[in-house]
């Protein structure tokens, strides 16, 4: 016996719709969002637009990064050298292994 469907007005399927419909949606290049109780909770999208997601949040860190290290530059502070940055990867992957 199918399972009720419940999808409320922003199209939001609750946690207890069939599995078939949220892959179907999600294979015609949308995204299936689950819910619980009106409350978003997972969503089903299709693989490259998750890769494409990541990808972009990726790029964004990198450019905050570089953002705030050439503030930190341009207000003067000192640079790390490289020695230091070694030594201490060195030390986080020796307590790692501890």
């Amino acid at each position: 016996m199918a399972q009720p469907v419940y999808a409320d007005d922003d199209g939001d399927l609750e946690l207890s719709a069939p599995w078939e419909r949220a892959i179907d949606t999600a294979r015609h290049g949308k995204i299936a969002w689950l819910s619980e109780h009106h409350r978003r909770k997972f969503a089903l999208l299709p693989a490259g637009l998750a890769e494409s997601a990541l990808e972009a949040l990726e790029d964004a860190e990198d450019r905050s990064a570089v953002a705030q290290a050439r503030a930190r530059r341009a207000a003067g502070e000192l640079a790390i050298p490289l020695e230091q940055i070694e030594a201490e990867i060195t030390a986080d992957e020796q307590a790692a292994k501890a």
